[in-house]
């Protein structure tokens, strides 16, 4: 219990201060698939595999996430345990319901995260990653199919520009 009162203390007064290039230093809310509320400092600790998706996506999403499902299974049950997977909604009109019914569709487990955040959040993480994407007047979206991986403090480690290239993340991976 003490160990735990130190680290929490050390953590709240920064002396555990995130790189000033970590993209948990983003102060955004995001709303998760259960409707908590979270900034992206929260999932900081484990390596995280980061695609911007959206749930109404006909094809390149859910062939996105099949490409991460390989990924997975390529992975040690070692390594397993130090990654988990941030997927961040494009559509802001996603609801979290959109986001849980998504995640259940694949069989994800809950090392799997889904965040739906506003346009101003999205564009600025998609910035941040050279994730390219616009919506289409008929209200899809026409996307890339980044897949960045982020180490543990939540900087960028190596982003892949197609979601089938995610299985080399994997060397990235410690």
């Amino acid at each position: 219990m003490i160990i735990k009162t130190v680290i929490t203390f050390l953590f709240l007064t920064n002396l555990f201060a995130l790189p000033s290039d970590s993209l948990y230093n983003f102060e955004h809310k995001w709303i998760s698939q259960d409707g908590e509320v979270v900034e992206l400092k929260k999932v900081t600790g484990k390596y995280n595999v980061l695609a911007l998706i959206y749930t109404s996506c006909p094809a390149a999403c859910p062939l996105m996430i099949s490409d991460l499902k390989i990924l997975d299974s390529k992975l040690s049950k070692a390594l397993r345990q130090k990654v988990e997977y941030l997927l961040i909604s494009i559509d802001p009109t996603d609801t979290p319901e959109n986001l849980k019914k998504f995640h259940e569709k694949f069989f994800l487990n809950k090392r799997w995260k889904f965040f739906k955040g506003d346009e101003n959040s999205i564009r600025e993480l998609a910035a941040a990653t050279g994730y390219k994407y616009k919506k289409n007047q008929d209200g899809s979206y026409s996307h890339s199919t980044n897949v960045t991986l982020l180490n543990k403090d939540g900087q960028i480690v190596k982003t892949v520009e197609f979601s089938s290239e995610a299985k080399n993340l994997k060397s990235f991976i410690k």
